[in-house]
C-alpha cells in the first residue's frame, strides 16, 4: 500500500509538470518603444519584460497550443479589445525560447515569433543557436565547423576552441546575387556554463544586414 502511495503522488507530480512550461523571451532589435507586451495563457495575460541583450524569463505558464503575444486595444467601436502582434505554434519542449523579431520601428508593427526547444540537453554550454532572418543565405565557420543557412534557417553548432583557450573563431559570409562575401570575421569564448544565440538579420528601419549575438548562462 505504501508503494502504491508514492507511485500515485510521483504520477500526480508528473502529471503537473508536463502541463507547465518554462519560457525564455528575447525581443529584437531594440526600438524606443514603451507599449508593453504580453503573452495569452488561456484566458489570462502574462506581462513580459522586454530586453534585447538577454533572454528574459523563466515564465512558468500553462502549455497551449500556440504562443501568442499582443497587448490590450480598443477597437473601432470603442470596446476593449486584444491586438495580435505575433504567434507561432508551440513546442513539446519542457523548456522554450521564444525569439521575437521586430518587423517595423515599433512593436505594433508586429513580430516574426520563432520557437526552440531551450532545454541544456538540446541547447547548452559552449554551443551557438544560429538563426538567419534575412532573405540571403548565410554560411561560414565556427571553430571548425562549417554551416549553411536558408532564409529562415536555424542551427545548433557546438565549434571547437580553434582562437586559443575557450575561444573559438568565426567567420559568417553572406550570399548575394550567388556570390559569397565576407561579413562577420571575430572571436567568441566558449564557456561551459553558458551558450550564445546569433541572429543575423535585415534591419526594418534602415534595411541593412545586421549581427545581433548575445549570451545566455546557464
Amino acid at each position: 500500500m505504501k508503494t502504491l502511495c508514492v507511485l500515485l503522488c510521483l504520477a500526480l507530480r508528473l502529471s503537473g509538470q508536463e502541463g507547465t512550461v518554462d519560457l525564455r523571451v528575447i525581443v529584437f532589435p531594440r526600438a524606443q518603444d514603451d507599449q508593453k507586451i504580453s503573452l495569452v495563457v488561456g484566458k489570462k495575460l502574462v506581462e513580459i519584460e522586454v530586453a534585447a541583450n538577454r533572454l528574459t524569463g523563466p515564465y512558468k505558464v500553462e502549455r497551449q497550443a500556440n504562443w501568442t503575444f499582443g497587448h490590450p486595444a480598443v477597437d473601432e467601436a470603442g470596446k476593449p479589445a486584444f491586438k495580435t502582434l505575433g504567434s507561432t505554434a508551440a513546442l513539446a519542449a519542457p523548456a522554450q525560447i521564444l525569439i521575437l523579431f521586430r518587423k517595423g520601428r515599433t512593436n505594433d508593427d508586429g513580430f516574426k515569433v520563432v520557437a526552440y526547444s531551450g532545454g541544456p540537453r538540446e541547447f547548452g554550454g559552449r554551443q551557438f543557436l544560429l538563426l538567419n532572418l534575412t532573405r540571403d543565405r548565410v554560411g561560414g565557420d565556427i571553430g571548425q565547423v562549417k554551416f549553411a543557412l536558408k532564409p529562415a534557417g536555424h542551427t545548433v553548432i557546438s565549434p571547437k576552441s580553434d582562437a586559443g583557450e575557450n575561444l573559438c573563431h568565426a567567420t559568417i559570409l553572406l550570399n548575394r546575387n550567388e556570390r559569397w562575401t565576407p561579413f562577420v570575421s571575430t572571436n567568441w569564448p566558449l564557456r561551459d556554463d553558458a551558450r550564445g544565440l546569433v541572429f543575423i538579420y535585415q534591419d526594418p528601419a534602415t534595411g541593412k544586414i545586421q549581427l545581433h549575438a548575445i549570451r545566455d548562462f546557464l
